[in-house]
């Protein structure tokens, strides 16, 4: 009887082991779970700045459809003028 014993210990021992090792290292174990949640939370992060550049881009585009903010903008960034109007620049002496 206590031949039986010992083998039976061993390979309770051995397959407690395997079915832990699955668990915590398997496909769809412990540590798989951890690197889905980071992947969860970076990519909230990244939905996140994508809805704040989305709203900021709406925003510029209800001021782009106001004419004055329109005038503006292509004049302070383009560098462009309107027809018969003179640019004067000042240098510094």
């Amino acid at each position: 009887m206590k031949d039986i014993k010992k083998p039976l210990l061993i390979a309770s021992i051995v397959i407690s082991m395997a079915i832990l090792g699955f668990t915590a290292f398997g496909k769809r174990g412990f540590a798989s779970l951890l690197t889905l949640k980071q992947r969860k939370e970076k990519i909230a992060i990244e939905t996140e700045n994508l809805r704040n550049e989305n709203d900021n881009l709406k925003s510029e585009l209800i001021r782009l459809q106001k004419k004055e903010y329109r005038d503006r903008t292509i004049r302070s960034k383009m560098g462009m003028v309107k027809e018969g109007e003179v640019i004067y620049i000042f240098t510094p002496e």
